[in-house]
């Protein structure tokens, strides 16, 4: 499992609706899961690369709701 060789091979444990979360693009990976990531995989160290934008923050005061 992902999760149990992440912990093995990097000391940090993610639960499996954070990865979830990554894998479904419900919200986007920190600098320190893919690290964990190459780790887990055998990879290099700074071979993932991400080309998406964070979303923006909506202003303070601002409501979704349409009034």
């Amino acid at each position: 499992m992902l999760i149990a060789k992440i912990a093995d091979e990097t000391g940090h444990r993610y639960s499996r609706g954070a990865i979830s979360a990554v894998e479904n693009g419900h919200r986007g990976a920190s600098v320190e899961l893919i690290e964990a990531l190459e780790i887990a995989y055998g990879l290099p160290v700074g071979s993932i690369e991400v080309n998406y934008k964070a979303r923006s923050q909506p202003e303070a005061g601002a409501s979704d709701d349409g009034d």
